[in-house]
């Protein structure tokens, strides 16, 4: 019982970041681990995000950015993902576009006007000034 329970409080502590690429997936730990998964992608990728907070890194690439979720509900075990610090989202693909849901972002987040339609579900944001590119 020991040992279930000191696995189940080690699970909810370690950082996991997800890259899903052509039917493989590969797995990155830690804090950092969102600026080493989004280095490995390309556009139209999907990065998962388990529980915890990550450090930012700006997002350069259409790609699916997906957390755990943006609060706490202890009644169903669900804790957020956050991620600290400020970060730009800028991309020119245009075929693909840019989807971040389940994420609570502590810091400001920039953008470019060229993003083409970027999709936000079930996030926390706080948004300074646009950078306009004409």
């Amino acid at each position: 019982m020991l040992l279930c329970s000191s696995t189940l409080s080690m699970a909810q502590s370690t950082l996991i970041a997800t890259l899903s690429h052509s039917g493989q997936v590969k797995a990155f730990y830690g804090a950092s681990a969102l600026n080493s998964a989004h280095a490995a992608a390309v556009d139209g990728d999907v990065i998962t995000l388990s529980s915890g907070t990550f450090t930012s890194c700006n997002i350069t690439k259409a790609i699916t950015l997906r957390g755990a979720g943006m609060v706490s509900n202890p009644a169903t075990q669900t804790f957020p993902t956050y991620i600290s610090g400020d970060f730009n989202i800028s991309t020119y693909n245009t075929s693909k576009r840019i989807l971040m849901e389940g994420l609570n972002c502590e810091g400001e987040i920039g953008y470019v006007s060229s993003i083409e339609q970027p999709v936000f579900q079930k996030c926390i944001f706080n948004l300074k000034s646009a950078t306009y590119r004409v």
